[in-house]
C-alpha cells in the first residue's frame, strides 16, 4: 500500500495545488472502485475520493479548521471510516 499511498496523496496533492509536505494525519481506506482519503493541513480539513485504476481525484470535500481549535491546538483527530 505504500506506493499506492504516495500515489494518491501526490494526486491529491496536485489536485489541491499543495505540496505533500502540508497534507497530514491521513487516513486511506478502500471503498469499492475508490479510495477514501481523509487528511489535513494547517488551514483545512479534508475529505476525497480517488478511482482506484486511474488515480484521478474524483471528489473533494473540505472545511476550515476552526479558529478555537487552531489557538488551542486541539486540532480534529480524523479515523478511519469502516
Amino acid at each position: 500500500m505504500t506506493d499506492k499511498r504516495d500515489i494518491i496523496i501526490r494526486a491529491i496533492a496536485n489536485e489541491l495545488h499543495i505540496s505533500t509536505e502540508e497534507v497530514k494525519n491521513v487516513t486511506i481506506v478502500r471503498s469499492g472502485e475508490f479510495y477514501e482519503t481523509r487528511f489535513m493541513t494547517d488551514w483545512m480539513i479534508y475529505d476525497c475520493f480517488v478511482d482506484d485504476s486511474t488515480f484521478e481525484v474524483t471528489g473533494i470535500d473540505s472545511r476550515p479548521v476552526t479558529i478555537s481549535r487552531m489557538l488551542t491546538g486541539n486540532l480534529e483527530k480524523i479515523t478511519a471510516v469502516s
